[in-house]
C-alpha cells in the first residue's frame, strides 16, 4: 500500500470514527438523546406523508391532482414557516417544539380520519395543507434548540451531525415505509401508522428536562416583513447571489417535476403501483446519501462551479434517459444517479453562496433559498402535471431531463464568475481538516474556520508561548518543530499536524506549558475570541475537545 493510498484509508477511517463518536455523543446526553430520537418520527412522517397523499391525489385526479397536492401543501407552509420560526425566539424553544409536535400529530390524525371515513376530496386536500404547516413548525425550532441542550460544545456539533444523518436516512425509510403500507391497506392506513410515530414523539419530548429563557436577540418592534424583503433585496441585487439562487431553486423545480413523474411512472409505465411509487422515491434518498459523502471532496476545493456545473448535469440527463428505458429497476438506478447530482449541485453552490454573500445577511440569503425551494418544488408540480396532461411522460421526462443541463449552458459564465473560490489558502483547510477534532465539520463550516487563521513564523529558539501567560492564540504546526517544557522539564514533541494553545482558551486559565521552537516553525494560528466564538461549536470529533484537554493535562502530570 502506498503512502498515498494509506493516508486515504486513514483519512476514511477518521471519518467513520467522527460519525460513531458522534452519535455516542448524542447518546450519552438525555435531551438530546430524546430531541433526535423524536426528529427521526418527524423526518420518516415528513416523506412518507407525502407519498401518501400523492397516490390517493393521482387515484382521484391524475396527475393534475399530484401537482394540486404538491401546491396546496407546499405553498401555505412556505408562506406559514419564516413567521412560526420567530415562535422560537420569543417563547421557551421546548415548549415551541412540543407544541409543534402536538399539532402534528392532530393534523396528521384528521387527515387520516378522514381518509379512511372516505369524505369529499377537497376535505382530504384542505387538511393535507394543514399537514404541511405543521411540518414546517418544528424544523426550525429543532435547529435553534440543539445548542441549548448540548452540555458542551462538541455535543452540540454532534446533535447537528446526527440530525443531518437522520434526514439522509428518512429520504429512504419514509418512502419504502408509505409504500409498504399502501400496497396492504391505502393511503388513510399510512397516515393512520404516522399519526402513531409522531404521537411517540410528541411524547419523547414531552419529557424534556431542559428549561429555556426566550432569546433576546428578537426584540419587539422588529419588522419582520421588512427584513425579510431585504433579504430578498440583497440576493436579487448581486449578481453571483442572483445566479446561485437560481441554480437551487432549479433543482428544486425538477424535485417538483419528479414528484408527478415518479407516480406516473409507477401507475401507468411499470404499473407497479404504490409500491413502485414508494420505491422510485426511494432512489432519490439513496442517491442522496450517496452524494452527501461525496461533498466531503469539497473539502478543501477552490473552485466549485465545474462540479456544481457537472452536479447539475447528473442530476438531470438521467431523468431523460428513462424516457427510453421499460423497465423500474433501470429507472430506479437512474434516479439514483439523479439524487447524487442532486445533492452535489446542492451542497456546492451553498458553498459558493457562503462565500459571495456577506456574512451579516447571510441568514437572510439562505432564507431566500429555503423559501425559493419550497416555492419551487411546488412550480415543478404543477408544471409536471401540465406537461404529462399536454404533451405525455416521455416529452416531460425528456423535457424535465434537459432543463438544468440547458440552465448551466445558459448560465454557466455567470456560475463561473459566481464562483470567487476560497477565501484561504487549501493547505490551510488540509491542515484544519488533519486534525481529529474537525473530521466531523463540513465543508462551509470549515472553511468558514480557516477563513479566521493567520499564518505565524518563529525562528528558532523562540519562545512561542510562555507558562503562566495569558493565552491569546490556539496553534497549528505547519512547519517545523517545536519543544513543549513545564517547570523546566520537558514533556513532548510536537510536529507538523500537530497544536498547542487550546487549553487557555477553553478552560480560561493562564499557559499551563511553554512552548519553544526547536527549528524555524511555521504555525497556522486562530485568536481566543474566533476559537471560542466559531470553532469550538463546531468541534465534533472522534473524541470531544474537552477529552483532548483532559488528556493533554493528564500528561503534563496536572
Amino acid at each position: 500500500m502506498t503512502i498515498d493510498q494509506r493516508d486515504r484509508f486513514s483519512r476514511i477511517r477518521g471519518e467513520i470514527a467522527a460519525s460513531r463518536y458522534a452519535l455516542e455523543e448524542v447518546l450519552r446526553s438525555p435531551d438530546l438523546r430524546r430531541v433526535q430520537l423524536a426528529y427521526v418520527g418527524y423526518n420518516v412522517a415528513r416523506w412518507a406523508s407525502f407519498i401518501a397523499i400523492s397516490v390517493y391525489a393521482f387515484q382521484i385526479a391524475g396527475a393534475a391532482g399530484v401537482g394540486m397536492v404538491a401546491v396546496v401543501q407546499l405553498v401555505p407552509a412556505a408562506m406559514v414557516a419564516p413567521f412560526a420560526a420567530v415562535l422560537g425566539d420569543r417563547y421557551r424553544r421546548e415548549r415551541v417544539l412540543q407544541v409543534g409536535y402536538a399539532i402534528e400529530v392532530l393534523a396528521v390524525g384528521l387527515l387520516a380520519t378522514s381518509l379512511i371515513a372516505d369524505t369529499p376530496s377537497w376535505v382530504v386536500f384542505v387538511l393535507a395543507s394543514g399537514v404541511g404547516i405543521s411540518f414546517s413548525l418544528v424544523r426550525p425550532v429543532h435547529e435553534s434548540l440543539v445548542p441549548l441542550i448540548a452540555r458542551s460544545p462538541s455535543e452540540t456539533t454532534a446533535g447537528y451531525v446526527v440530525g443531518g444523518m437522520i434526514s439522509n436516512l428518512s429520504a429512504v425509510v419514509g418512502p419504502l415505509l408509505a409504500a409498504l403500507v399502501l400496497a396492504m391497506a391505502g393511503p388513510g392506513a399510512v397516515y393512520a401508522v404516522l399519526f402513531f410515530i409522531l404521537l411517540v414523539s410528541t411524547l419523547i419530548v414531552g419529557r424534556l428536562v431542559i428549561r429555556t429563557e426566550p432569546a433576546s436577540a428578537f426584540e419587539e418592534g422588529t419588522h419582520v416583513i421588512a427584513e425579510a424583503v431585504r433579504g430578498f433585496e440583497l440576493m436579487i441585487k448581486h449578481p453571483g447571489q442572483r445566479v446561485l439562487l437560481l441554480m437551487l431553486a432549479g433543482g428544486r423545480v425538477v424535485l417538483g417535476l419528479l414528484d408527478i413523474l415518479i407516480v406516473v411512472l409507477a401507475f401507468e409505465v411499470f404499473g407497479t403501483g404504490e409500491t413502485g411509487t414508494g420505491v422510485l422515491n426511494a432512489a432519490l434518498g439513496i442517491g442522496g446519501i450517496v452524494g452527501a459523502v461525496g461533498t466531503l471532496a469539497l473539502i478543501g476545493k477552490s473552485s466549485l462551479a465545474g462540479i456544481a456545473g457537472n452536479g447539475m448535469l447528473l442530476y438531470g440527463l438521467p431523468i431523460a434517459v428513462i424516457a427510453i428505458v421499460d423497465q423500474q429497476s433501470l429507472a430506479f438506478l437512474a434516479l439514483v444517479a439523479a439524487g447524487t447530482g442532486s445533492a452535489l449541485a446542492d451542497v456546492s453552490g451553498r458553498v459558493m453562496l457562503q462565500r459571495v454573500a456577506p456574512n451579516e445577511a447571510l441568514s437572510r440569503v439562505f432564507g431566500v433559498v429555503e423559501s425559493s425551494w419550497m416555492a419551487g418544488e411546488a412550480a415543478g408540480a404543477v408544471l409536471g402535471a401540465v406537461l404529462v396532461a399536454n404533451v405525455g411522460i416521455t416529452a416531460t421526462l425528456v423535457l424535465s431531463g434537459l432543463f438544468l443541463p440547458a440552465l448551466w449552458l445558459v448560465r454557466r459564465h455567470a456560475l463561473n464568475r459566481a464562483d470567487v473560490g476560497m477565501q484561504v489558502a487549501p493547505e490551510i483547510i488540509e491542515l484544519l481538516r488533519g486534525l481529529t477534532m474537525f473530521q466531523a465539520v463540513g465543508p462551509v463550516e470549515l472553511e468558514r474556520i480557516a477563513a479566521l487563521t493567520t499564518q505565524v513564523r518563529a525562528p528558532e529558539g523562540t519562545v512561542v508561548v510562555a507558562e503562566g501567560d495569558h493565552g491569546d492564540q490556539f496553534y497549528i504546526i505547519a512547519g517545523g518543530t517545536a519543544l513543549v517544557t513545564k517547570g523546566g522539564r520537558q514533556l513532548a514533541t510536537l510536529e507538523r499536524g500537530e497544536y498547542f494553545g487550546e487549553i487557555a482558551l477553553v478552560r480560561d486559565v493562564p499557559r499551563t506549558a511553554t512552548v519553544t521552537a526547536a527549528t524555524k516553525l511555521d504555525m497556522v494560528a486562530i485568536g481566543r475570541t474566533h476559537f471560542v466564538e466559531a470553532v469550538v461549536p463546531h468541534t465534533a470529533s472522534a473524541c470531544s475537545i474537552e477529552e483532548f484537554i483532559d488528556q493533554r493535562l493528564a500528561a503534563h502530570g496536572d
